[in-house]
């Protein structure tokens, strides 16, 4: 039985956080507490919140339950559902419509799928239906983001996109694309064949991780617009647009420009009307920001490796080593030359942040390291950037273990692109981790979730027996 709920007094520190609330869970009652009989290490937190309510819900996933807590607009918990989680099933995400909460799960092989409708004025009140896919269908992705849920598949053989939206509480008709086929090396091909791998999603509400940015195949979507980006091709950016409300579709080419290079890699990355075009060449790095609607550039950055690069606003860095027992390596390198030579032989990427009024753009190279199962972690041949994470925010800041990454950071304005002199701030992963890290014990279970321009890491704390809501402003 939940306890009180406590409202703290707002403390400041170091790393720009207040906590703003604290619920006391009552666990070691011996009651049927929030986390009772959960495992620490298997349970994840999934936030979903409404620009039409007041309140938002987190839903709490372990091995064969949802726990859903339905929070009021200062994160104090107004009531707890418990409902079991399909059996064999993957959460996928969800949206909020005032008080009816929709929950969609992928069962198997991304072949069925069911959807649970939550009344959360009434405990008693879920209804589930379940669809399948056509035999001829194959699963590209499923994005839950702000309260926009959208399945995505593709007709085998074709270049047919199908968008499953969620409109409301329950699953909207399938919209079909007739995309054009795409030509690559002078061979013309269906979308099944390009569109080759599952998309990362990176979200224009958080900044993604620089593992997830270094995918070729990547996924936004915003206010209806589905953007499908392929820079498995070295000399240019394809990106598939999805109009979820005419229907239209188009496919653009965008040049990356690599000049002549004997070892380079390049990729690219949408922000908002932008596209960011990187080239990493042994002897130079090119930045070109067009606009993404006309392709016209609307500024560009070129540095080549016999000169300090102009617009870098940090010393060039490389985290990390070849192996797993290096990641807490931190180099400094002393020229570009190095970090050229270091950087083109790994996988470009770009991360862009808001901080203030400037746009904090992170440019470099990654590579996925993969450990060993008999050394305590992932297989070989896996890796955090690789698998699609649901719970987008949380997981862009949890993926950004065992990588080696060489990196700058650099201000731009955030409208004109001309880049700033100056130190540049921490951002918002950077002082997360930093304050987890200050934290006595380590939580394992825990999120991050924005709300009204603000973030907020959520977090058990098993000793004190408390769920703790702490802003970052």
């Amino acid at each position: 039985m939940l306890r009180n709920i406590l409202i703290c007094l707002i403390s400041t520190s170091a790393f720009g956080q207040n906590i703003v609330h604290e619920s006391d869970l009552d666990l070691n009652s011996g009651g049927s507490g929030f986390f009772f009989g959960i495992g620490e290490g298997s349970a994840e937190i999934f936030p979903f919140f409404s620009d039409d309510s007041d309140y938002g819900v987190l839903c709490v996933r372990d091995k064969n339950r949802i726990i859903i807590l339905n929070l009021e607009e200062e994160f104090s918990i107004r009531k707890k559902i418990e409902t079991l989680k399909p059996q064999y099933s993957t959460l996928l995400g969800g949206r909020l419509n005032k008080s009816k909460l929709t929950l969609i799960y992928s069962l198997g092989k991304n072949r069925t799928f069911k959807v649970q409708e939550i009344d959360l004025e009434s405990n008693n009140s879920i209804k589930e239906t379940s669809f399948e896919l056509a035999k001829k269908e194959k699963f590209i992705t499923f994005i839950s983001e702000n309260n926009e849920c959208y399945l995505i598949t593709s007709l085998k053989n074709s270049s047919q996109v199908n968008v499953y939206p969620f409109y409301s509480e329950s699953l909207s008709k399938k919209i079909e694309f007739q995309l054009e086929p795409i030509q690559v090396n002078g061979a013309v091909w269906p979308f099944y064949y390009v569109f080759e791998k599952t998309p990362i999603f990176i979200s224009e509400m958080s900044p993604a991780s620089f593992e997830q940015a270094s995918s070729k195949f990547k996924i936004y979507a915003n206010n209806g617009t589905i953007r499908m980006t392929m820079d498995n091709v070295y000399s240019f950016t394809k990106v598939v647009t999805l109009n979820i409300n005419t229907g239209e579709s188009s496919i653009k080419k965008y040049e990356k420009g690599v000049g002549s290079c004997r070892q380079f890699s390049t990729n690219s990355l949408l922000f908002e009307q932008s596209i960011f075009i990187l080239t990493l060449c042994n002897s130079y790095v090119n930045l070109i920001i067009r606009n993404l609607n006309s392709g016209l550039e609307l500024n560009s950055f070129l540095s080549s490796n016999d000169e300090p690069i102009y617009f870098a606003n940090t010393p060039l860095i490389q985290d990390g080593g070849g192996t797993v027992y290096s990641q807490d390596r931190h180099l400094i390198m002393e020229n570009s030359k190095k970090f050229l030579a270091k950087s083109s032989r790994l996988i470009a990427a770009m991360v862009v942040e808001e901080v203030g009024d400037k746009l904090v753009l992170t440019i470099g190279g990654t590579k996925e390291l993969t450990q060993a199962q008999n050394v305590g972690g992932y297989a070989p041949g896996a890796s955090f950037a690789s698998v699609p994470s649901y719970n987008h925010t949380f997981g862009s800041y949890q993926s950004a273990s065992w990588s080696k990454s060489t990196y700058f950071k650099t201000l731009l304005n955030n409208s004109t692109f001309e880049h700033f002199s100056g130190k540049v701030k921490d951002g918002i992963y950077d002082r997360v981790e930093k304050y987890e890290s200050s934290l006595t014990r380590t939580p394992k279970i825990k999120t991050i979730l924005k709300r009204h321009d603000n973030f907020y890491f959520c977090y058990y704390d098993k000793k004190q027996d408390k769920l703790i809501f702490t802003e970052f402003d």
